[in-house]
């Protein structure tokens, strides 16, 4: 029995060892992610329950329940012992507050909403996380065919001087030059192979992939430069206002802290008006004897009337009634104040006031320093783009070079190791023309993060 449970164990870890996962584009990259973090579940799952949470606190607004029980029994000595028991339920519901528990209910439950749009900003930076992944391996992968394909033909030129040294048309110098530049070519397709190799690591471990999972990654045709995105959006600078109004309009962080100054102006007005007062109504039943069942009931209502607000006198008045099942027995009216004045109560309010035009002020430079970073992005993108497109000019003039170097290569006007040279210097320039695109589209998914458009939408809101 032990044998067997060896040799299921070593089977069950065989196959996790060698199982392998194919990704063929960004979105199936994500999927896979999404699937295996636990710690966006987590996320997601708190996000939810504080939504709930929130929506469920209306405690201010509903009746409080309240029940109480009391019992004494006295030994006098020379006259009847005493003896009574106590039971009283009672029931409180706020009838008016000037809207301020409204107000608190409203800024509990929208921050609760923002809360979870934070979330899903957390949600699509992480998607993004992975794009960035997937879309670094789709690159490197390119850089590896460039090399190789260098590697290549500068080996099956070597071949072909080999057989020349043989023939004496060449000077083995020449020859050894040669040698030394395509052995350097090789050594850079293998640097380039495990700069790969490390990153396609990394994004196993990104997508929560088990360890010895065998990652294969390809790009089945996914190149937003091919549909035409990148030139029909460019340039994005004369969008400027529109994405900004987006990204105000989107921004949890940004949001959240407007509330909060809209609150602070709420809860100013509220404390503005200290002569509303706040009432209450509380009617209780206490039910009294001397042993069970309770048969003495009496009845009793009051209505609370307090100035909670003017903090410099606080008052507040009670009336209250009391009646049995047959009459009512009793009529009371209390009312209290506090004489002696908060000394630094008009101090307060004017600290009140200066934090007021803080949170203000501070809105207002969140929102600059919003402007100022989405316009050196937007400039960012466009300058790359710029570049981008002289690049791919200037690749397109050093692909003739080539031509024409193969043709004096042909005619022995040039040198195999002139010929090495320029098509070292296209592949330079092709690697250099990938790395542009590549942070042509990650510049262009940080702009769509921040406006909160999915990507590739950017073109159909501009």
């Amino acid at each position: 029995m032990k044998k067997l449970a060896v040799i299921f164990i070593c089977f069950n870890f065989t196959i996790s060892l060698f199982s392998q996962v194919q990704v063929t584009s960004a979105q199936e990259a994500i999927s896979i992610a999404m699937q295996n973090s636990r710690e966006q579940l987590y996320q997601q799952m708190m996000a939810l329950e504080q939504m709930r949470n929130a929506t469920l606190s209306v405690k201010d607004f509903l009746p409080q329940l309240g029940v109480s029980y009391s019992e004494s029994d006295a030994v006098n000595v020379g006259r009847a012992d005493s003896r009574s028991k106590s039971l009283q339920f009672s029931v409180s519901q706020l009838i008016f507050d000037g809207g301020q528990a409204w107000n608190q209910y409203q800024l509990d439950k929208i921050g609760s909403l923002f809360n979870y749009e934070a979330y899903l900003q957390s949600l699509e930076e992480f998607k993004g996380g992975i794009l960035d992944g997937y879309q670094g391996i789709v690159m490197q992968q390119k850089v590896v065919d460039i090399k190789k394909r260098l590697k290549e033909a500068g080996f099956a030129r070597l071949a072909v001087l080999a057989k020349e040294l043989e023939l004496g048309l060449v000077r083995e110098i020449d020859y050894l030059d040669y040698l030394i530049s395509c052995r350097k070519l090789e050594q850079e397709e293998e640097l380039a192979q495990e700069a790969l190799d490390i990153q396609v690591e990394s994004f196993r471990q990104s997508l929560g992939l088990v360890y010895g999972t065998k990652l294969i990654v390809e790009n089945q045709g996914e190149n937003r430069d091919e549909a035409g995105e990148l030139e029909k959006i460019y340039p994005v600078l004369p969008h400027f206002e529109k994405i900004v109004a987006l990204t105000v309009n989107y921004s949890p962080a940004f949001r959240q802290q407007a509330l909060e100054y809209k609150a602070s102006v709420q809860q100013k007005k509220l404390e503005n008006k200290w002569f509303i007062p706040n009432i209450s109504l509380e009617g209780s039943m206490n039910l009294s004897g001397r042993e069970f069942p309770l048969r003495e009931p009496d009845f009793s209502l009051r209505i609370k009337m307090s100035f909670d607000r003017n903090t410099l006198f606080p008052a507040n008045n009670t009336t209250s009634l009391g009646f049995d099942q047959q009459q009512l027995r009793s009529l009371g009216n209390a009312a209290s104040g506090n004489l002696n004045p908060q000394l630094n109560y008009f101090s307060q309010k004017r600290l009140n006031s200066i934090a007021l035009l803080q949170k203000q002020f501070s809105l207002e430079v969140s929102e600059e320093r919003l402007r100022d970073s989405l316009r050196e992005l937007l400039l960012n993108f466009d300058n790359s783009y710029e570049n981008y497109l002289f690049s791919k000019e200037s690749l397109g003039i050093q692909q003739k070079k080539v031509e024409i170097n193969w043709q004096k290569l042909e005619n022995g006007a040039v040198t195999e190791m002139d010929y090495l040279e320029s098509l070292i210097e296209l592949s330079t320039m092709e690697i250099q023309l990938v790395e542009l695109q590549s942070n042509l589209v990650s510049l262009l998914r940080t702009i769509e993060l921040s406006a909160g458009i999915t990507p590739g939408g950017l073109n159909e809101i501009l």
